[in-house]
């Protein structure tokens, strides 16, 4: 480890992001026979082309994460978020996924994931300070009634 210096990156660029995820893409390869780590990205775009949310996440072999999902406050509860999440699901089921999971804090979307069929596996409490996060999954096996 001589010579070998550790340096903080606030934020990471997106070439340090790719670094790594190769350096773990490589690792799984050889591991499990396949990449683990596949970006997928879903943008909402208003009639002006002006991006009005999204949603991002990984296909990791058989499941899809759910890393972030945003509407513009103006545009909620009017049916986007649903129509994302479906439209990212629907791709993640194309690369072969048959689960999907998620974290949410307890001031944010946790209902909203619940109506779509997510459910609650873990919760870390106080986290934020006064709050909660969730972790959710959900089935994408349409034989399947479970989520788990």
């Amino acid at each position: 480890m001589d010579g070998v210096r550790l340096s903080i990156e606030e934020p990471a660029s997106p070439e340090q992001i790719h670094f790594l995820e190769q350096g773990l893409n490589e690792h799984a390869i050889e591991a499990v026979g396949k990449r683990g780590f596949n970006s997928i990205t879903i943008v909402a775009n208003d009639a002006d082309g002006v991006a009005v949310g999204g949603c991002y996440g990984m296909v990791n072999w058989n499941w899809l994460f759910v890393a972030d999902l945003w509407i513009a406050p103006n545009l909620r509860h009017k049916g986007l978020g649903s129509k994302l999440l479906a439209a990212f699901e629907a791709e993640g089921i194309k690369h072969g996924c048959k689960q999907v999971h998620l974290d949410t804090f307890s001031f944010q979307a946790r209902p909203f994931y619940e109506r779509q069929g997510y459910r609650v596996f873990a919760t870390l409490e106080d986290y934020p300070p006064g709050h909660e996060r969730h972790f959710l999954r959900k089935s994408l096996d349409p034989v399947s009634t479970s989520s788990g």
